[in-house]
């Protein structure tokens, strides 16, 4: 219902233009016709309701004319990455068992069989997406999400952004990420403009395609919103920004508010299991600080729990319990009992609340591991890299040392334009960190894959490491365990 009441809305708006990449855009008027014509052809290739539809993004933009029409015929929709092996996709289809696949390859739409070998899924009608995440062991989960939680996370969002229709907001992201989905779900239920582009962008590509898309917003990881305040000139400054997935530098923020005092920052914790959206620091809440995530948009709630359960008080460190109306349905073939949904979801994100309720992460429960028997914070060394400025990316994971034990190890990515010196490098961050954080071990690569809200994909990154034989740690190792969170 949400669906096709919105795309009559976006056909008044006519010729205006909608949605963007950097080679391509559809005027709304243009969406709302070939989001009809698409529907059509998944009727007539046999496509019934309630059964999935796996989706790729070999047809560039057309992925989102796909993404509305199937929720416009009432299916469910399976992102994939068209890019993955041939084991990754007939994974999905094994467990989904789809009605077709589109998107695979451009202008592709295979019609899966139906004889008795193969019968396609039939989901509860409340379900409107399978969303894949992938954690740092690489273990597939498909978390089944309601066109409620979807499009309600959607419109919770739009409101504590204030996104007006005369906005255009900029996102530079592969679309079968949930960030994707969930930027353009706030375009499409606010009717405004949005440039989203597919392919990575590096720090100067994306400062040029930012300033030439006339955008006034951003949406990205940490990491992104770091690159264009060092490359935007001050009159080039955005209406409002907005970062989730992985952890928002302080210095990042400083540098942020100093040089475009204008722009509103909304700083966003995000999962996949709930549906996007989660927490959100607003830009005027003076009463949290840098670190904090702010508090649960609408609809959500969170507490902080110990090992065995039980709640704990303000600023007391334990996991994040995430719980509200928004919340997965549960996880593709196991029982909604086995998440333990019903005393909300354990994220497996260590924090803590303060006094007024705003939460501060701490990281994954294993970012925080001891070295020589005292606690070492991997996001700290983490900042403390970054604020060098000699690299530009940069994950900590501990690693086993046949002599010393558990030692921080640093993955980096340096930047293109300095001249990077190791010695000069590690007398930095002596200067900044503790002796047991400083790290042993330095592993320089070209880049760090992450995901479009900015969290490592950590089974890329196991794979990188593996070319250098690493003797990674295997008890409660930062790369072994599963990762939940938004993509």
């Amino acid at each position: 219902m949400y669906i096709n009441q919105q795309c009559n809305i976006l056909g008044e708006k006519g010729e205006l233009p909608f949605i963007s990449n950097e080679s391509e855009s559809i005027s709304f008027s243009g969406f709302v016709e070939a989001v009809s014509q698409r529907a059509g052809e998944f009727q007539s290739s046999g496509c019934r309701e309630n059964e999935c539809i796996m989706l790729g993004c070999a047809d560039g933009l057309d992925y989102f004319v796909s993404l509305v029409a199937i929720w416009s015929i009432g299916c469910v929709v399976v992102p994939f990455d068209e890019t993955g092996d041939d084991e990754q996709f007939d994974f999905v289809v094994g467990i989904t068992k789809p009605r077709l696949v589109a998107g695979r390859t451009t202008g592709d739409i295979l019609l899966m069989s139906d004889d008795q070998e193969y019968r396609a899924t039939k989901y509860e009608s409340k379900i409107a997406a399978i969303l894949f995440t992938s954690g740092s062991s690489g273990v597939r989960k498909g978390v089944l999400l309601s066109g409620n939680s979807l499009f309600g996370n959607a419109l919770s969002t739009l409101k504590i952004l204030n996104y007006q229709s005369t906005d255009h907001l900029f996102v530079n992201t592969s679309y079968h990420f949930t960030s994707a989905i969930c930027h353009f779900l706030a375009a499409f239920f606010c009717a405004g403009r949005l440039t989203i582009v597919h392919n990575k962008c590096f720090p100067a590509n994306l400062v040029k395609a930012v300033c030439e898309s006339g955008a006034n917003a951003f949406g990205g990881a940490p990491i992104q919103l770091l690159w264009l305040v060092e490359g935007l000139s001050e009159s080039e400054g955005l209406r409002w920004v907005m970062t989730s997935g992985d952890d928002l530098p302080e210095s990042t923020q400083q540098r942020l508010n100093k040089k475009f005092p204008a722009t509103d920052l909304f700083v966003f914790y995000g999962l996949t299991e709930a549906a996007g959206r989660f927490c959100v620091r607003l830009p005027d809440d003076h009463s949290a600080g840098y670190c904090s995530v702010g508090k649960p948009i609408h609809g959500m709630s969170v507490k902080i729990v110990a090992d065995d359960g039980a709640e704990l008080l303000a600023r007391e460190v334990g996991e994040v319990v995430v719980g509200g109306e928004f919340l997965m349905n549960g996880y593709l073939g196991l029982d909604r009992a086995d998440t333990v949904l019903s005393t909300g979801f354990r994220s497996g994100d260590s924090g803590y609340l303060d006094d007024r309720g705003n939460l501060y992460l701490l990281g994954r429960l294993d970012d925080v591991f001891k070295v020589a028997g005292r606690k070492v914070s991997g996001l700290r060394i983490r900042d403390s890299v970054l604020e060098t400025g000699m690299v530009k990316d940069a994950v900590v994971i501990p690693f086993r040392d046949p002599v010393a034990g558990v030692v921080p190890g640093l993955v980096y990515a340096t930047r293109d334009n300095v001249d990077f010196n190791k010695g000069a490098f590690l007398r930095s961050l002596r200067g900044r960190l503790p002796t047991n954080h400083v790290p042993r071990k330095l592993i320089c690569v070209d880049d760090i894959e992450r995901t479009g809200s900015g969290k490592i994909i950590r089974q890329k990154l196991n794979d990188r490491l593996a070319e250098f034989k690493i003797n990674q740690r295997k008890d409660r190792s930062y790369m072994d365990e599963a990762e939940s969170g938004e993509e």
